[in-house]
């Protein structure tokens, strides 16, 4: 069963609950096939596209005053539109990543790509910086993004 992301969840670890995580992303990497490689490449891919968010998050600065004045509601296609189902590729193709060794390879090119895609435009739509950043975290943890959502449902942060 997939796990989604829910507005305020907590996705940072902490103590033991991060050094459990750790020890796990290790052994998985020893056995998984192309996790290795995949992950040298989505770290890549996060430092190709830092630029990208990093004007996108400048731009959502000028943003800003209009979430005031609409309470949100201005944003809200965009999130509706665009992040959601962006976000809803990363976990798709992360839990597919799990499910289907043999499309791995297929996986890694539409993972970076949404993962790059889907970081700029959190990064363009105003929103809370701590919901924003939970954003991020489940895209640079790709292709554990699904897993780790499943890891704190199961063990929780360790706050």
């Amino acid at each position: 069963m997939a796990l989604s992301y829910r507005r305020g969840m907590e996705l940072v670890l902490y103590d033991e609950s991060l050094f459990a995580w750790r020890e796990s992303v290790e052994a998985l990497e020893q056995s998984e096939w192309l996790l290795s490689w995949a992950l040298r490449v989505i770290r890549a891919t996060v430092k190709l596209s830092t630029p990208f968010w990093i004007i996108a998050t400048l731009i959502s600065v000028g943003l800003s005053p209009l979430l005031q004045p609409t309470r949100g509601l201005a944003f809200l296609p965009l999130h509706w539109l665009v992040l959601t189902p962006l976000l809803g590729i990363v976990l798709l193709t992360s839990d597919l990543w799990t499910r289907m060794p043999p499309a791995r390879p297929l996986l890694l090119f539409v993972g970076c790509f949404s993962v790059a895609s889907a970081m700029v435009m959190i990064s363009l739509i105003p929103d809370d910086p701590g919901v924003r950043r939970a954003k991020h975290i489940l895209c640079e943890l790709w292709p554990f993004s699904q897993r780790r959502l499943q890891w704190i449902a199961e063990h929780g942060s360790g706050k």
